[in-house]
């Protein structure tokens, strides 16, 4: 039987983001599987914060004061603290973990956006968590020193999440103005033009007006798109619903479960896709776009040509979009794979065991080479993401070509260009 060990999920905040959903899920993980489950957030609360203690799960809020929180943390002393941070260097995180930390506690962090922390203070990290093969490639290209790092996806709890009955469904779409007979595809996505890319709605324009037997939904869609939306002669005609945002599982479970295809493109990539494995949760196939140069886990978090279908270029979208509507993919076998694939790889029952391993090994002192390599994917071996890149339909497009021939460059470049323009702007 697993030791019960204390365990501190540190955060920014408990807003309702898919980071601060993951960290949500991690602490309820552990608090189920028997440990001593704690949260501490650095910068404010939010409404995952009740959720929490509803479940069990202690919270130390930030309406205590970082010292007061810092000081009974230390009395209580965890054994093993998860960071969930972009990955960057972080001052006031690391000046938290100094007060914190000492040689009977270890610290693994999930590194959200696989950002290179090369400052003295990431040492303080035992072992650096990346949401992909992916993300731990791109982490390993600019990372000196080698720290060890390790494959560890999001845990994705599955609960509220299925496939729903054909009244609620149609209920639903009722309410929010969507058609019954229609082919529905949907976003839903974060309030970000980051997140949010217009060649969704911009390729949707494209097939209605081949075929208006179809329906766009969108929730979440940034303000600045909008009235370029309401242009469209598919919006005119009715054939995009839109709703500012979703709030609660069983709302956002009907969402999902009223598209017949997800459609995804986001402008930065997905470090994992909460939206993505929820979406497959329901059943729901999925269209993405592959963006090799941002973050790119829809390759691992989706199964190309069996729960979805990713697309190298975005040109693509139109073309897929069609073969959907004229059934070239089923959807109900579809479905049936995504769900089996999120089940497979991305929930408790599969990750918790092995991180009680990990665990157990770091508190004992005894984590080597050897023995992580037989639960997780790590850098310990050439990292290499030519199976990965294999995956899509159609090709990429030259920039994309020339990221992956050289990847190091072309980032290292782009950065100063961009660096170089923002002084530009600055001068005029």
């Amino acid at each position: 039987m697993q030791s019960k060990i204390k365990i501190l999920t540190i955060i920014y905040d408990l807003d309702l983001g898919g980071t601060q959903r993951a960290a949500q899920n991690f602490a309820l993980a552990y608090h189920q599987d028997g440990h001593d489950s704690r949260v501490l957030t650095i910068y404010d609360d939010g409404p995952r914060m009740n959720q929490l203690l509803n479940a069990g799960v202690f919270v130390y809020s930030q309406k205590n004061g970082e010292e007061d929180n810092l000081s009974k943390i230390n009395i209580w002393h965890p054994d093993i603290i998860h960071i969930h941070r972009w990955g960057n260097t972080d001052t006031h995180l690391d000046k938290i973990l100094f007060k914190l930390k000492n040689n009977n506690t270890k610290v693994i962090e999930t590194n959200v956006f696989s950002w290179a922390d090369n400052s003295d203070d990431s040492k303080l990290t035992d072992v650096h968590c990346h949401l992909s093969e992916w993300c731990i490639w791109r982490w390993s290209l600019f990372v000196k020193n080698k720290p060890l790092g390790i494959v560890l996806p999001y845990l994705v709890i599955p609960d509220n999440f299925y496939k729903e009955s054909r009244g609620n469904i149609d209920s639903f779409k009722k309410r929010h103005g969507i058609p019954l007979d229609k082919f529905v595809f949907g976003r839903v996505g974060q309030n970000s033009p980051a997140k949010f890319h217009k060649k969704i709605y911009l390729s949707f324009e494209a097939l209605f007006l081949i075929n208006n037997n179809t329906h766009l939904f969108m929730v979440g869609v940034p303000p600045l798109l909008i009235p370029e939306i309401k242009e469209l002669a598919c919006y005119k005609k009715g054939g995009i619903t839109l709703l500012e945002k979703i709030e609660g599982d069983e709302e956002l479970r009907l969402a999902y479960n009223s598209m017949d295809c997800f459609l995804h493109y986001s402008t930065i990539g997905e470090s994992f896709g909460m939206v993505l494995a929820e979406a497959q949760l329901c059943e729901i196939p999925v269209i993405s776009v592959s963006t090799p140069k941002a973050d790119n886990s829809q390759l691992e978090v989706l199964k190309h040509n069996e729960s979805g279908i990713i697309v190298k270029n975005d040109k693509y979208l139109l073309e897929v979009m069609r073969q959907f509507l004229v059934e070239t993919y089923s959807l109900v076998d579809f479905g049936v794979a995504g769900r089996k694939h999120v089940l497979d790889n991305f929930i408790a029952k599969v990750m918790i065991p092995r991180l009680n391993i990990l665990f157990s090994l770091l508190v004992r002192n005894e984590l080597t080479a050897v023995n992580i390599s037989q639960y997780f994917k790590s850098n310990l071996k050439e990292i290499s993401i030519r199976h990965l890149k294999q995956r899509g339909y159609g090709e990429f497009n030259f920039a994309s070509k020339l990221f992956l021939l050289f990847p190091k460059q072309y980032t290292m470049l782009a950065h100063y260009t961009f660096m170089l323009k923002q002084k530009l702007k600055k001068l005029l």
